[in-house]
């Protein structure tokens, strides 16, 4: 939906002759923050099935967990962050 939107948003953008603001720049950057968390998802279920294959440790396994763990953390922080930004008032 964020990548929907900021597709319109520079669409219109362009059809009313002005450049994208602020608020298009923090869409830009929400989005590509939540791709950064899809591509985290998908690296947490290639350590999942290395893990179950033997070909990853339990240990090591774990770490690569728990480091997914935090940097989806700090990610979500400042998805929260850049939403709360781009937040629409009424009339606006």
């Amino acid at each position: 939906m964020v990548k929907r939107l900021r597709y319109q948003r520079e669409f219109i953008a362009a059809t009313h002759g002005r450049l994208p603001g602020k608020i298009d720049a923090r869409i830009s950057r929400l989005g590509t923050r939540l791709g950064e968390r899809n591509d985290l998802a998908n690296l947490a279920v290639a350590a999942d099935r290395l893990a179950a294959s033997g070909s990853l440790e339990r240990r090591e396994h774990g770490l690569v967990r728990k480091a997914i763990a935090a940097e989806e953390h700090r990610l979500m922080r400042n998805c929260r962050r850049l939403g709360r930004q781009v937040s629409f008032k009424k009339g606006r």
